[in-house]
């Protein structure tokens, strides 16, 4: 089978999670993806571990089904080599600090200019204007910055991150969000057009109910922990071997708790009859509830309670999912050998297709590993190539990379 977005070429110049996250995706649908980097250490994820057999796992979760040419960019036989490739693509992606693309002769009106039917997309921390814009932005930044620390965690406790880089990937989601957009679009109007997308505008508008909140009501929303502002019981609760969750959205499901804990007639108390009842005697509510749920199994009553078709779940690790049947039937975990890994399993795209493929068959590249094939394919002759590396303008596959003595960059 094919994938959705079979036939797109997309120049991949984004690096870290991001972009790369963006583009997995749009390879895993089908698109062809040239991934270009740096010489050196390429895509700054390459060094962040953990390791296996010298590779980044880090690196190997997002960048599967690309090809890496490895370009210098500062030199003028790199620009030509990209601009060949731009004259050939659908889609341009990169990270760079806003401006940096245009000090290099690369920028968005000069590469319109040579292929108007480019999509564009720049991905930036805060955005291409505003007081703000010049800075650098990361996912723990910015979940400080947009507003998220200050909903997550426990009052009275410091700051707590969320687990996942979840800045970072709503970023990824919405610029291959905004870059079909605008691949629509092209497909009538036949002209490619800029999409920009920011880590800060991600995350402010992922603030949703929190932000219309405030602004209808002028309250600051806090922490609640594993809980939420306005529904009880939702929330985790301690039982003799780890946590359970439960969420009970409507009466029915409240009736049917208290069945669970053996008190239907608190199903009728007038302290907890309906949602606000039971937020206006929260204290009492849960007083009574840790006490039940700290005399159970896990296992035990999450099973009880899920027969009652009411949400719940123990709180589980990565091993667990990653084990769980539910996970097995939908295929999420999927092998994809790697010369250096050969057992690697990923996870796919949580997107699945009636008649299309949702995840690509080709590794995560090592860097540089298609620089002589993609050089090739622009029509460089075997002594041009030759020129092309030792000049250095271009790199092939070195074998693994030595982190330890490739120099840091400002």
């Amino acid at each position: 089978m094919k994938g959705v977005l079979e036939g797109i070429k997309v120049l991949d110049l984004t690096r870290q999670l991001a972009g790369p996250y963006c583009t997995m995706t749009m390879a895993d649908m089908g698109a062809e993806i040239i991934k270009v980097e740096p010489p050196g250490k390429g895509d700054d994820s390459r060094s962040w571990g953990p390791f296996a057999e010298g590779e980044s796992c880090y690196y190997l979760s997002i960048n599967r089904g690309k090809r890496s040419i490895v370009l210098d960019l500062k030199s003028e036989k790199g620009k030509e080599i990209l601009l060949k490739l731009v004259g050939q693509s659908d889609v341009l992606i990169e990270n760079f600090r806003t401006g940096v693309m245009d000090r290099l002769g690369l920028g968005y009106e000069k590469l319109t200019q040579l292929n108007p039917r480019l999509i564009y997309c720049h991905i930036t921390g805060f955005g291409e204007d505003g007081p703000a814009a010049a800075r650098a932005g990361l996912d723990v930044t910015m979940q400080a910055y947009s507003g998220l620390m200050s909903v997550t965690g426990y009052p009275d406790q410091p700051p707590v991150r969320v687990g996942v880089s979840l800045c970072d990937i709503a970023t990824g989601m919405f610029a291959l969000i905004g870059i079909l957009g605008a691949y629509q679009t092209r497909s009538i109007t036949n002209k490619g057009q800029k999409v920009s997308v920011s880590l800060l505008e991600s995350m402010v508008s992922w603030l949703s109910y929190h932000a219309a909140g405030y602004l209808v009501k002028g309250e600051i929303p806090g922490k609640f922990g594993s809980g939420i502002a306005n529904i009880e019981p939702y929330r985790a609760f301690k039982t003799k071997d780890g946590y359970l969750v439960v969420g009970v959205g409507n009466e029915r499901s409240w009736g049917h708790l208290c069945e669970v804990l053996g008190r239907p007639e608190l199903a009728q108390d007038p302290r907890f009859k309906s949602n606000r009842d039971r937020m206006d005697n929260k204290e009492e509510l849960l007083s009574i509830l840790n006490d039940f749920f700290a005399d159970k199994q896990t296992s035990e009553i999450e099973d009880a309670i899920q027969k009652k078709g009411i949400p719940c779940s123990s709180v589980k690790n990565v091993a667990e999912v990653l084990a769980d049947a539910q996970v097995t039937a939908r295929k999420m975990v999927m092998p994809l050998p790697h010369p250096d890994v050969p057992d690697l399993k990923l996870i796919r795209t949580p997107i699945t297709f009636s008649d299309s493929t949702n995840m690509s068959t080709l590794h995560p590249p090592r860097l540089g590993e298609h620089t002589l094939e993609v050089l090739k394919e622009l029509g460089y002759t075997e002594p041009e190539v030759s020129g092309i590396l030792s000049e250095k303008t271009a790199y092939s596959y070195q074998g693994k990379i030595d982190f330890a003595s490739v120099p840091s960059e400002d």
